[in-house]
């Protein structure tokens, strides 16, 4: 790719970033480099300060309850595969506070390579209690 392309590609991953950390409880996880980049509220739903998280798919590992795990990638499966269109799925994560606290997750893939395989994933978070 010739200079001038990537510098034009890093400035519009960089307005892509910028879009997300604005809109409400958003979520962008890309499943090549696994960078998720969180909105400023969706980190604040947890009680964390932007910045405060980093942006990458352990951070939101970290965060599911244990138990919860096993049933979030059941229903992010059929999503990836192309199985169906949209993800849900209601699961506890948890927050600043070391508590857990049940949110509803939708998402669908945005972003497949040439082999159909999934690339990017976008969705939004909903907390349910606490």
């Amino acid at each position: 790719m010739a200079d001038g392309a990537k510098v034009r590609k890093m400035q519009e991953e960089l307005v892509a970033k910028r879009n997300v950390v604005n809109l409400k409880n958003r979520w962008v996880w890309n499943l090549k480099t696994k960078e998720c980049v969180f909105s400023d509220s969706w980190c604040k739903n947890l009680g964390f300060e932007p910045g405060e998280i980093e942006h990458h798919e352990d951070t939101w590992k970290a965060l599911v309850h244990e138990d919860c795990m096993p049933h979030v990638w059941n229903k992010l499966m059929p999503v990836l595969t192309g199985e169906i269109e949209f993800y849900k799925c209601k699961y506890r994560l948890r927050n600043k506070d070391n508590l857990y606290i049940w949110h509803l997750d939708t998402g669908r893939v945005t972003e497949r390579d040439q082999n159909g395989e999934a690339v990017k994933m976008e969705g939004y978070d909903i907390r349910l209690a606490g």
